[in-house]
């Protein structure tokens, strides 16, 4: 067996060890196996699924060939590898999801687009990251980075808005049509399912 056959080899066997359930623990891999709960939980793509998606662009791009030895281990390369191959599949089914989904809200006919009410996340969002960890070292930061994109995916850019205080919920319930205390009860638990859900996939391992 040639090196280049070896390398890729040892590359496959690496994949299904970084998103297996099971394994040893790090902050780059914990993210790893959260993002492959995030898949199955959220868009119900199977691990099976994820590694020979991960197999064929790896050998597709050759990737075993670009790996240099002196730069950093064939485990660090490779799991930085499935990290961003995971990001990337987790965009692009978000983005067919809202291809996909049609809002219903009364006073809009079907079909017809939906205005967005309001102030964007965008200058929160350092606040938000600050508040639910403390970035001590880059790998900090992608997990503050995840959590944000999970939480906007899950709340929409509304209710996020409001429980990082960029929108009032009084203002918030008088757009809705709702009385104040039933959009702060839904609210209630719409975080509650997202603390849930946050379990489910290891967040809080």
């Amino acid at each position: 067996m040639k090196d280049g056959e070896i390398l890729l080899s040892h590359s496959y066997t690496l994949i299904l060890k970084f998103i297996d359930r099971y394994g040893e623990k790090s902050k780059l891999l914990n993210s790893i196996r959260r993002h492959v709960k995030h898949l199955y939980y959220r868009y119900g793509i199977t691990r099976n699924e994820i590694a020979s998606r991960l197999f064929c662009i790896f050998e597709k791009r050759k990737r075993h060939l670009k790996y240099d030895a002196d730069r950093s281990s064939l485990e660090n390369y490779v799991a930085w590898f499935v990290y961003y191959e995971l990001l990337t599949l987790i965009d692009q089914c978000r983005d067919y999801k809202k291809k996909q989904k049609t809002i219903p809200l009364s006073g809009n006919n079907e079909g017809e687009k939906i205005s967005i009410i309001g102030c964007p996340i965008e200058p929160y969002e350092r606040q938000g990251i600050d508040a639910l960890i403390n970035p001590i070292s880059p790998e900090d930061e992608l997990i503050g980075q995840e959590l944000m994109e999970m939480a906007l995916e899950f709340f929409g850019n509304d209710d996020l808005s409001v429980l990082l205080g960029a929108r009032d919920r009084k203002d918030e319930a008088h757009r809705l049509g709702i009385d104040y205390c039933t959009y702060c009860k839904r609210l209630k638990r719409k975080t509650q399912r997202f603390r849930s859900y946050l379990n489910n996939i290891g967040y809080f391992d």
